[in-house]
């Protein structure tokens, strides 16, 4: 899952230039010029960082930190400072658990910062209160009766570790569906990874799962923890699962057989704790027939399957979509 960084300053110049930073490490970053409207950004989507300029803070600070403690608890904020801040806003800042950054120290700093932060998030999950501002979007909304026998498969199968595949067309929800499942299971206080693994071409995809070593390849400057890696004891979701190449289709399965794998360019042997949680909208069946797609990996993932209805198939439930939206 790519990590959504919400940035906070009147400056629009400002905003510009750390956007296309940010946007270069490959993160997606929105703006947001005025504290009102941080917050209305900040209710309508789930951002895993907040950077706000000390110039949103300097007047009337304390209200938008307090809103960002009391809505998000645990969500990672950082405060760009040019000068001293007023006693106030500091004990505000330091109650809220915002990292305080001196713009003086520079951008490669900041990143730095903001590295250390996403890494430490994906290593405790829970302990950092992800989870109090992640539930509350993963509803799955809708009181028709296709919805409601989904919610109960859903919570049903959350109590067992098996491995589980989600069919669906595209938007039917299959990420939301992924996150109840994590949400009600015993995994909950532990990380939620998503991979889109039509996203990435097959050598980013393998670094991006399991990592790399040093000097791996060409660029591969410092080690790199995979996903399986961060996502520890929580859950890994592998979206649209059906696109992976048969050579990581095959280190997949030695996956989900042995539990076990080494970094790109690696030796050490390292052993997988997290649950599966895969998704695809291609039909299987075609896939397996021409040899698109490994049939002893399909039945690996597919311990339990569950297929999500679409939204033409339960009309009754769009009024109710539309007033949440």
């Amino acid at each position: 899952m790519q990590q959504k960084i919400l940035i906070l300053d009147p400056s629009r110049p400002s905003i510009e230039t750390l956007r296309a930073t940010l946007k270069h490490q490959k993160y997606e970053v929105i703006a947001a010029y005025t504290p009102r409207e941080g917050q209305k950004r900040l209710l309508e989507k789930i951002f895993h960082l907040v950077v706000i300029d000390e110039k949103i803070v300097a007047k009337n600070g304390q209200i938008f930190l307090d809103f960002l403690h009391r809505k998000f608890p645990g969500l990672p904020a950082i405060l760009l400072t040019r000068r001293g801040l007023s006693l106030a806003i500091e004990e505000t800042a330091k109650k809220s658990e915002v990292h305080l950054f001196p713009r003086s120290q520079g951008t490669p700093k900041l990143l730095d910062l903001i590295g250390e932060i996403f890494l430490q998030a994906n290593k405790t999950g829970g302990g950092l209160g992800l989870k109090t501002w992640q539930d509350k979007p993963f509803q799955l909304l809708g009181e028709s009766a296709s919805i409601s026998r989904l919610r109960e498969t859903l919570r049903t199968v959350a109590a067992t570790d098996a491995s589980v595949l989600l069919r669906g067309e595209t938007g039917t929800g299959k990420e939301l569906a992924a996150r109840f499942l994590h949400a009600h299971s015993s995994r909950s206080q532990n990380p939620f990874v998503a991979v889109n693994c039509a996203a990435l071409t097959e050598s980013l995809l393998e670094s991006e799962l399991f990592g790399h070593e040093k000097g791996a390849f060409t660029g591969a400057h410092r080690q790199k923890l995979g996903k399986f890696e961060y996502a520890g004891s929580g859950t890994l979701f592998l979206d649209e699962v059906g696109e992976i190449s048969p050579h990581l289709q095959s280190k997949m399965l030695r996956v989900l057989d042995d539990r076990q794998f080494e970094r790109v360019g690696g030796n050490k042997t390292l052993t997988v704790h997290c649950r599966v949680i895969a998704a695809s909208n291609i039909d299987f069946s075609e896939a397996l027939k021409t040899g698109r797609f490994r049939e002893d990996l399909y039945y690996r993932l597919n311990v339990v399957s569950i297929d999500l209805p679409p939204l033409r198939n339960r009309p009754e439930d769009i009024p109710l979509l539309a007033r949440h939206f």
